[in-house]
C-alpha cells in the first residue's frame, strides 16, 4: 500500500480592507506519540527491546496535522478569528486521538461548542456583533476529518480516471443562497432576510442579509459563524457540518479559503497554481493562490482580505 506524507504552505493579504480579520494555522503533530516508560534493568545486562519501546509506540502511531481557516466579521471579527483558533486546536489537542477516532463528528461538534463558547466568554471580546467562520482540516494517518461554519470553503484536487485533476468542494457554504439555511433563517422569529440599499437611489444590492426584525443589523452574510450572540435567535447555527474521508492515493491535495480567494479565482486558476508547485512547494503555490485572488477582487472592484491553506497529499510506494 502507498503510504501518505503531508506538506503544506499558506499565505495571507489585508486586500483593500483597513485591517486583517482572517486567520489560519498549520499544526502537525497534532497528538504526539505514546510515551512509555523506558524498563528499569535489574541486572547489568539491560533487558531487550519489546514492542512497548517509545520507538515502537512512535513508529505504529498515525501521524496527524490539523489545518485551520478562519474569517472574522464586525468590529472585533480579528479578535474572535484568532481566539477561536487558539480554542479549537488546544481542544482538539487535549481531547486526543483515541476519542476523536471513536466519534470524529461528535468530537468536532464539541470542539466547536467550545470555541464559540470560549469566544463569548471572553469579557476582552465585545462578540454582540462580531464572529468568525471556520473550516477545520484533521488529517489523522489516511483520514481526513473536515468541519466547518460559514463560506471559508475547502476543496480537494482529485485524480480522476483518465489523469486529469479536478477540485471538488468538501463543504457547502453556509449562507442565504443555501436554501436548507435559508428556510431555517427564515422559519425564526424576528430573522428578516433581505440585500443591503446601496447607492444614491437606495437600490438593493449584494449578497442576502440577516437582520434582527426591521433593525439594520446584523447584517449578517454567514447562516453559521462562531461568535454573533446577536444572531442566536436568528437562526444562525454554530453547529460545524462534519465529513469523514478515506484518502486514497487519487487524492493530491486540499486548499482552504477564505470568501476573498474564492470571489477572486476561478477553479482553472487555483489548478493553474497548484499545477507550478505539486508536488515540492505547498507554500509557493499558496502565494500564488493569494497573488492571483487579489488580481480577481481587483478585476471586480471587490476588496476583501484573502487567506489560504495549501496542503498536498504526497504517495510513495
Amino acid at each position: 500500500m502507498p503510504t501518505l506524507t503531508i506538506s503544506a504552505g499558506h499565505s495571507s493579504d489585508i486586500g483593500r480592507r483597513a485591517s486583517q480579520q482572517d486567520d489560519c494555522l498549520c499544526l502537525s503533530p497534532v497528538f504526539p506519540p505514546p510515551q512509555h516508560p523506558q524498563p528499569q534493568p535489574t541486572s547489568p545486562t539491560p533487558p531487550p527491546p519489546s514492542s512497548s519501546s517509545p520507538a515502537a509506540s512512535s513508529s505504529s502511531f498515525p501521524t496527524s496535522h490539523l489545518f485551520l481557516i478562519l474569517d472574522g466579521h464586525g468590529s472585533d471579527g480579528g479578535k474572535v478569528a484568532l481566539h477561536a483558533k487558539l480554542i479549537l486546536s488546544q481542544h482538539i489537542a487535549a481531547v486526543g486521538y483515541p476519542a476523536i477516532a471513536a466519534d470524529p463528528v461528535a468530537a468536532m461538534k464539541t470542539a466547536f461548542t467550545a470555541a464559540h463558547c470560549a469566544v463569548v466568554e471572553n469579557e476582552a471580546i465585545d462578540s454582540y456583533m462580531a464572529g468568525t467562520t471556520a473550516g477545520l482540516a484533521l488529517v489523522v494517518g489516511d483520514t481526513l476529518v473536515v468541519a466547518h461554519v460559514g463560506d471559508s470553503r475547502i476543496v480537494i484536487g482529485r485524480e480522476r480516471a483518465g489523469g486529469e485533476i479536478a477540485l471538488e468542494s468538501l463543504t457547502v457554504d453556509h449562507n442565504c443562497d443555501n436554501p436548507t439555511e435559508l428556510a431555517r433563517v427564515t422559519a425564526s422569529p424576528g430573522a428578516r432576510v433581505d440585500r443591503l440599499a446601496m447607492g444614491s437611489e437606495g437600490k438593493a444590492d449584494g449578497p442576502l442579509r440577516i437582520f434582527k426584525g426591521t433593525l439594520p443589523y446584523p447584517g449578517l452574510v454567514v447562516t453559521r459563524a462562531l461568535g454573533d450572540t446577536v444572531a442566536s435567535r436568528l437562526g444562525i447555527l454554530t453547529e460545524p457540518d462534519v465529513a469523514v474521508i478515506k484518502l486514497e492515493s487519487s487524492d493530491k491535495f486540499l486548499v482552504m479559503g477564505t470568501d476573498g480567494v474564492w470571489d477572486g479565482v476561478s477553479d482553472a486558476d487555483v489548478l493553474s497554481c497548484i499545477r507550478a508547485h505539486y508536488p515540492r512547494a505547498p507554500e509557493e503555490a499558496s502565494k500564488a493562490i493569494t497573488a492571483a485572488s487579489l488580481a480577481g477582487l481587483d478585476r471586480l472592484n471587490l476588496d476583501d482580505n484573502t487567506t489560504n491553506v495549501v496542503v498536498f497529499f504526497n504517495w510513495e510506494e
